[in-house]
């Protein structure tokens, strides 16, 4: 008869009277000890090789590639020890979340965090990594093309970070390919100022400025319209750089009138 082997770590659960009388009667006693030793041995080998690095203890912490998983701050904790840990989620539907809560939080979930991934199958290139939080949603959103949402589920393709909401900071730099100092360049053509007041007559707002409508359309790009500022703050200079020229002319006429009308009264 052929006997089939238990699994070790089911053998070593049983005692040994509970394994003879799942032998026949036709197996010796010193073949019934032989498996024994064997099958306890072979379960020994395993949690030796196996579990050393490993600990899931009941209450306390748990670890997986040490024993004494640990926190510098007060606390349960889950250790990942290796020379890359890696925590992984693998759904088989659209969403995997990670869940914050506490036991005080009320049916509201008013104080829960999630973080969410939501997987695109149509366009996987703009699947989302979503923190929400109760009563707050859409806090941040990443998409896997890059785009980034502060306020908003949906960031716009079209630029690398969008923000439903003010936006309150120190400092802000903006890069811009060509500064407007190509006015004070000697081919550059200034406008006559006769020029500019008839066409702000025609079109209600300065030239190479977007009108209130366009503004109101496309929106307000503060690189290009700070440069578009900076160019006519510089048109100004270069006007009333001409008014005094032209402001010192006139007094110079002025004083050779003078003289002429000082000479002319001496006669």
């Amino acid at each position: 008869m052929q006997i089939k082997q238990l699994p070790a770590c089911y053998i070593c659960k049983l005692n040994i009277e509970k394994i003879i009388t799942l032998i026949p009667f036709t197996i010796t006693k010193n073949f019934i000890m032989k498996k024994i030793i064997s099958s306890v041995f072979s379960c020994f080998i395993a949690l030796s090789v196996f579990g050393q690095t490993n600990t899931f203890p009941s209450t306390g912490n748990a670890g997986v590639g040490t024993l004494s998983p640990s926190c510098w701050f007060a606390g349960k904790v889950f250790e990942i020890k290796d020379t890359r840990p890696i925590f992984k989620f693998n759904s088989t539907v659209q969403y995997s979340t990670l869940y914050f809560t506490n036991t005080a939080i009320g049916i509201n979930h008013y104080g829960e965090f999630h973080v969410n991934h939501n997987y695109n199958a149509a366009t996987p290139d703009q699947s989302r990594l979503i923190f929400n939080s109760y009563p707050v949603q859409n806090i941040l959103t990443i998409s896997s093309n890059g785009k980034v949402g502060i306020g908003t589920a949906n960031p716009d393709q079209n630029a690398r970070l969008s923000v439903d909401g003010k936006i309150l900071a120190e400092e802000l730099q903006i890069v811009v390919d060509v500064p407007a100092d190509y006015v004070f360049d000697q081919t550059y053509r200034l406008m006559p100022l006769l020029q500019v007041s008839h066409y702000i007559k025609e079109n209600n707002h300065l030239p190479n400025i977007p009108s209130a409508t366009e503004i109101q359309s496309k929106g307000w790009v503060v690189g290009e319209m700070s440069n578009k500022l900076l160019e006519k703050i510089e048109e100004l200079t270069l006007y009333m750089i001409q008014l005094k020229d032209e402001n010192e002319e006139l007094k110079k006429e002025n004083m050779e009138i003078l003289e002429r009308l000082k000479k002319l009264e001496l006669k």
